[in-house]
């Protein structure tokens, strides 16, 4: 059942989950692979460095875990909403010029749970809304752009961190991006009732 791929491409749906996969994929991604770097600007020190930066890892597979759980108990976009909500706290919270150690722990797990849960919130979020009949390519289109937003983040950071020597203008941006995406998505609505194939 489901939409074809032209109704795919037109559908409202399947521009929302763009419209909220593409900045995620910035926010989320680009920040953890310049962990280390930005708990270093907080000014903390390098035994705490490396405890936290051990911790990325631990808290996206507990996010995996716990979306699964999540997302087939509740709502999905309202699961979204929170996760969204939880990763705009982490980076607004690295934002800031100084961190101790507990404040910067919170903000690492919350946005490691939120790295966590992204896929499974994105593959949930396509079945449920545009269907299985042209499941494969919505899919692959939206990780595609996905995809290339996780890919150009991490250097956009570096360059911005070369250019003005702090992470906080960028970290701000990445919460404020997550703020919009986690309205963004609750428009998604109610689940549809999908047209079966054999039906046309």
């Amino acid at each position: 059942d489901g939409m074809t791929v032209r109704e795919v491409i037109r559908s409202r749906p399947f521009w929302l989950l763009a419209a909220v996969f593409v900045p995620m994929s910035l926010a989320v991604a680009a920040p953890l692979p310049n962990i280390e770097n930005i708990l270093r600007s907080l000014r903390l020190s390098r035994p705490e460095i490396v405890q936290l930066a051990s911790m990325v890892g631990a808290s996206i597979l507990i996010g995996r875990i716990m979306g699964g759980l999540l997302i087939d108990r509740f709502w999905a976009p309202a699961v979204g909403c929170t996760v969204l909500a939880m990763g705009a706290v982490a980076c607004f919270s690295l934002s800031l010029d100084a961190v101790s150690f507990v404040p910067a722990f919170a903000a690492i797990m919350l946005l490691g749970l939120t790295a966590g849960i992204e896929y499974d919130l994105m593959a949930y979020l396509v079945a449920r809304y545009l269907g299985m009949r042209s499941y494969g390519t919505a899919y692959a289109t939206l990780f595609g752009i996905f995809a290339v937003g996780a890919g150009l983040g991490p250097s956009l950071f570096g360059y911005v961190f070369d250019r003005t020597g702090t992470y906080s203008g960028i970290l701000e941006i990445c919460a404020l991006l997550l703020v919009a995406d986690a309205v963004v998505i609750l428009f998604l609505g109610p689940y549809p009732s999908h047209r079966s194939a054999a039906s046309d």
